[in-house]
């Protein structure tokens, strides 16, 4: 039999201090905010040719063990990338937030091109990998999310530290909360600041669609001004119409949408030549099909 599809299964195990039940809505909370900073990580790091689900895969006295499966969707092997895997990027974020502690960057210095020095408040250094952090600096969703997350389990009572196991075929990596850090950790910080090399516009766009995500497992393609793109939307009340299946997308189907574009600039203030922009779309206004037919969000 001919094997169609690779999988690779990387695991996240997350570990509550405190009584042995917990709180259902803590954990419906905590774990909503998870799937979609996992979704987002995964939207920003994994190859066009993938696509990822999350599974909860046993819930225990004390503790959430969640697997992830990247699986490439064609017959070829591992497309293989230079990029850290998710749980590596999740790892290193949860790091970050720990090392931050809430409060903005002192310092960041670059090492060369794959790592840099972050000092925090406090003047004490991480060196962290650049792709992790162009990532989690890139997309408000990510900070947002984990800070939610921490924040929903400082204030149940029964709840004391948490820590965080990441496990691939590399290494395993525990982080751990203590029940003060999860309160400082909560608070969101601009971590647009941890890139002090990129500049971010607003502006409002047609793009005509090429690919849509059904399922928040990559990221959509447009034309811009004639140029090839890819998007994360983050219009939630947009996508959940979009899973309803309300809208039914083919060639000539454009948005009219509020795009954010973040990129990187030389010492002079200048783009830097082949360094690809990030795309954002935080609002969906109007979507047009063909020339005439204007279906109206709002």
């Amino acid at each position: 039999m001919i094997k169609l599809m690779n999988e690779n299964i990387e695991k996240i195990t997350i570990e509550f201090d405190g009584a042995e039940d917990i709180d259902l809505e803590t954990l419906s909370k905590f774990l909503n905010n998870t799937l979609n900073v996992l979704k987002t990580i995964a939207q920003d790091s994994i190859d066009p040719n993938q696509y990822c689900k999350f599974k909860l895969t046993d819930v225990r006295k004390g503790s959430i063990e969640i697997d992830i499966v990247s699986i490439v969707s064609s017959g070829v092997d591992f497309i293989l990338t230079n990029g850290p895997s998710i749980i590596t990027i999740m790892s290193g974020i949860f790091s970050l937030k720990k090392h931050l502690n809430g409060k903005e960057p002192k310092e960041v210095k670059n090492i060369d091109d794959n790592k840099v020095e972050i000092y925090n408040h406090d003047g004490e250094v991480q060196v962290t990998n650049i792709d992790t952090l162009i990532i989690y600096a890139s997309n408000d969703n990510i900070e947002n999310g984990i800070s939610k997350s921490l924040d929903i389990l400082s204030k149940d009572k029964d709840r004391g530290s948490m820590r965080i196991k990441t496990e691939n075929k590399k290494k395993t990596e525990v982080i751990e909360f203590s029940k003060k850090e999860l309160l400082e950790c909560s608070n969101p910080i601009d971590v647009s600041k941890l890139i002090s090399n990129t500049e971010e516009t607003t502006s409002e766009a047609v793009l005509r669609l090429i690919k849509p995500d059904y399922y928040g497992n990559s990221k959509w393609m447009f034309y811009l001004n004639n140029q090839r793109i890819e998007a994360s939307i983050l219009d939630e009340v947009f996508l959940d119409k979009v899973h309803h299946d309300e809208y039914l997308f083919n060639g000539s189907t454009r948005l009219k949408v509020h795009l954010r574009t973040k990129f990187k600039v030389d010492k002079s203030g200048y783009p830097v030549e082949h360094e690809k922009p990030l795309y954002n779309i935080d609002l969906v206004m109007d979507v047009i099909q063909g020339s005439e037919e204007n279906i109206k969000l709002f």
